[in-house]
């Protein structure tokens, strides 16, 4: 077909045409923006995946109150601590599994939320019984 640019095509379908242009990619992709917790805050679970407990660890840089709470993944809430004054610094919170009544909890995908600061951060846990 006449008239066409290099690296195109026309394609003819039940009635419609459709022409396909062929375009170089970018030579750079544009950079992604990190989404790092601010310095200083920071939250963790070791060992990932568990069995039977994890260390959930939590770094503040200024002294605060802070909760830490578990949901499951349909957003249930598991497990809370409310933890009175803490120092700026490092802490640890074992966590073996269970909800608020001892009970034990299925093997799955869970979720740890510390608030603590003013600010808030999420990390993902997998417990396997």
């Amino acid at each position: 077909v006449k008239g066409l640019a290099n690296k195109s095509s026309l394609i003819a379908s039940l009635g419609h045409i459709y022409e396909f242009v062929e375009e170089p990619l970018p030579k750079a992709l544009p950079q992604a923006q990190a989404t790092e917790a601010p310095e200083g805050f920071a939250l963790a679970a070791y060992p990932n995946p568990f069995n039977p407990s994890t260390q959930v660890r939590f770094s503040i840089p200024t002294a605060s109150s802070a909760s830490l709470c578990i949901f499951d993944v349909n957003g249930r809430l598991i497990r809370t601590w409310n933890l009175e004054q803490r120092a700026a610094g490092e802490h640890v919170i074992l966590w073996e599994g269970n909800d608020e009544n001892g009970r034990q909890v299925a093997s799955g995908a869970y979720f740890a939320e510390l608030i603590a600061a003013g600010r808030r951060q999420v990390t993902k846990m997998a417990l396997i019984r």
